[in-house]
C-alpha cells in the first residue's frame, strides 16, 4: 500500500514536469496559489486535463490520476496493408 508520502512525493515530480507549482497554479481562474499547489498530496480530478492540455501530454491524466482515469489506453498499431 503507497503511504501518504509517497503519493504526495509522486504528485510533486508530475507538477515539477508541468512546470512547478506556479505554473500549475497560473492555469486556473481564479488563480490557485503556489503554496496550495504544493500541498497536494493528489491533484483534484478536476484539475488534471487542463494540466494535461498544458504540457501538450507529457503529464496526462492517467499519470496523475490512475485512481480515476485508469490505465493509459495503449496506441494501436497501424493498420497493415493487404
Amino acid at each position: 500500500m503507497e503511504t501518504k508520502q509517497a503519493r504526495k512525493a509522486g504528485t510533486q515530480a508530475l507538477i515539477g514536469r508541468a512546470g512547478g507549482p506556479v505554473l500549475v497554479g497560473r492555469l486556473y481562474q481564479p488563480r490557485i496559489s503556489s503554496q496550495a499547489v504544493s500541498q497536494w498530496v493528489l491533484v483534484p480530478a478536476r484539475r488534471c486535463l487542463a494540466i494535461e492540455q498544458f504540457t501538450q501530454g507529457q503529464v496526462t491524466r492517467y499519470e496523475l490520476r490512475p485512481d480515476v482515469f485508469g490505465p493509459a489506453p495503449q496506441a494501436e498499431p497501424p493498420a497493415r496493408a493487404v
